[in-house]
């Protein structure tokens, strides 16, 4: 099971926006929300939904300008 902070291999199922990435192209991503729910040690817990940043390929660079939510 991945955590947020884990590097995973995606594959792009969906878009909101055609621009840098296409359909079936397979990138890197790092985790920052997971649907598991996380309770933290102050009762407070995590988001309910699963997000990602992408990356390129082996650089490790993140492939986006924006991020929001």
């Amino acid at each position: 099971m991945a955590h947020p902070g884990d590097l995973i291999l995606v594959s792009v199922k969906r878009l909101r926006l055609l621009r840098k990435v296409k359909r079936g192209e397979m990138h890197l991503a790092l985790i920052t929300r997971a649907r598991k729910a996380q309770i933290f040690q102050d009762g407070t817990s995590s988001f309910a939904q699963n997000n990602v940043v992408l990356l390129r390929n082996r650089k490790k660079r993140v492939l986006g300008t924006r991020f929001f939510g």
